[in-house]
């Protein structure tokens, strides 16, 4: 026991000395010339286009060459793959010049986590400290999904305070709210879309149509603003343009981009990319086994889903949200802080489990462990010589280690599955097995 606590508080003091170092490295990222590759710069330059009437969504390069002064870089061939709605609301940043703007949105994602752990530490634990939930934001900088969406300037923390916000909404029974708030969600960036299926298959039928509602209503108003012909130009031809550049990319973690990496290689139009052959080359049947491989995750996330509890079906969802969409990057995790609340919660329901206390530690050793070192480290095993060479087994494991996110995820959705179901039989037990769950679990509708 005495080793256990002293475990315990190594552990708060190491994770909380990797989130002041993730501090840092997220201060370093705010100065110049570095800030210029951060992602924010594509929607940075969608609003100042939207503000000079110029099409948002002409070449990234084009943009900045038109806005931006003494850019140290060149940036990616393709427009910006976000939607109009990310457009709009970087309005506001061009109240500063870019390299401010960096921070602002740097101060504005640091809130949109805050607000979201302390909104989900009331749900798992029933608390509601703001001081405690400082400590577990600053804690959690140091996860690399959320560090690298910091760092990037990404839109994924926005996302989970977003969907968290519908999550509750909808299982407090606020069905028009929790619509409303998902087809915010899904108009920021097109991930969330799987979770209006499940809420269908639970007949909420209000959270529905209050998302497709939201969704129409949006690209509506936007419209009427930038014109019709932005917005159907996004939709009908951006994604074709900005796919070929990254559904094979090594760094994908998508479940789609497995069928591109085992039959037609690991490859981006990206420079400097690392290319790999394929495992077995048959180019012609990749994008028919992507599609297969998409189909099976989503079906079956939902077939699972959607007999478990609200908390642990929306969780799983979201887990599945983000790793079927056809381009997906580490950051995408930052949804599953969602799924890892719920399995929380269902784990201080069963008194932690010894067995599956140590299920979760090695889901969490998968879930932590960053793409960038596990490249790193096969380039140190294999050697430089290897890689250079173009060696077939020496570059397979580098361009596929997009693939641990991608299956700590699935295995996250499995164990979340695994524990709901002990959790229902428990509170279905004899009255002096259930845990005292009656007044935390509702059942077996239990939302």
């Amino acid at each position: 026991m005495i080793m256990r606590g002293s475990f315990k508080r190594l552990a708060i003091i190491g994770f909380s000395v990797q989130g002041l170092l993730a501090l840092v490295f997220i201060a370093l990222s705010l100065t110049y010339p570095v800030a210029c590759q951060k992602d924010l710069l594509q929607d940075y330059l969608m609003a100042r286009a939207i503000a000079n009437g110029i099409n948002p969504y002409l070449n990234v390069n084009e943009l900045s060459s038109r806005f931006i002064k003494n850019m140290p870089y060149t940036l990616l061939d393709h427009p910006s793959p976000h939607p109009p709605l990310v457009g709009i609301i970087c309005l506001p940043l061009l109240l500063f010049d870019y390299h401010h703007a960096v921070a602002a949105w740097a101060v504005f994602e640091a809130l949109c986590l805050f607000i979201s752990l302390r909104m989900i530490l009331r749900v798992v634990s029933g608390y509601d400290s703001a001081l405690l939930t400082l400590w577990i934001t600053l804690m959690s900088l140091g996860w690399y999904p959320i560090l690298d969406d910091l760092l990037l300037g990404q839109l994924m923390v926005l996302l989970l305070l977003v969907l968290t916000i519908s999550w509750q909404a909808l299982r407090s029974d606020k069905l028009i709210l929790g619509g409303i708030a998902l087809g915010i969600a899904i108009c920021l960036k097109i991930v969330a879309w799987p979770l209006v299926i499940l809420l269908a298959l639970r007949k909420k039928w209000q959270a529905v149509i209050s998302a497709g509602v939201t969704v129409l209503t949006v690209n509506l108003i936007i419209a009427l603003t930038l014109g019709f012909n932005v917005v159907l130009y996004y939709y009908q031809h951006v994604a074709g343009q900005v796919y070929p550049f990254w559904r094979s990319s090594g760094y994908n973690i998508s479940v789609v981009s497995l069928g591109w990496k085992l039959f037609a290689g690991t490859s981006s139009l990206q420079p400097a990319a690392l290319n790999a052959p394929p495992l077995i080359p048959m180019p012609g049947i990749a994008p028919y086994a992507s599609g297969v491989m998409l189909l099976v995750v989503l079906i079956g996330g939902l077939a699972v889903a959607r007999k478990r509890s609200f908390d642990v079906a929306f969780g799983m969802m979201a887990c599945v949200s983000a790793i079927i969409s056809p381009i997906a990057w580490d950051h995408y995790l930052v949804l599953a802080v969602i799924a890892i609340s719920a399995a929380v919660k269902s784990l201080a329901l069963l008194h932690y489990p010894k067995d599956q206390v140590k299920i979760a530690s090695l889901l969490f050793l998968l879930l932590i462990i960053p793409i960038f070192p596990q490249r790193s480290l096969a380039v140190s095993l294999l050697g430089k010589d290897a890689v250079a060479g173009g060696n077939h087994w020496a570059l397979i494991p580098l361009a596929w280690s997009g693939f641990i996110p991608l299956v700590a995820s699935l295995a996250l959705i499995w164990f979340m599955n695994r524990l709901d179901q002990q959790v229902e039989k428990a509170c279905s037990g004899p009255a002096d097995s259930r845990l005292g769950c009656e007044s935390e679990v509702r059942r077996p509708e239990r939302c």
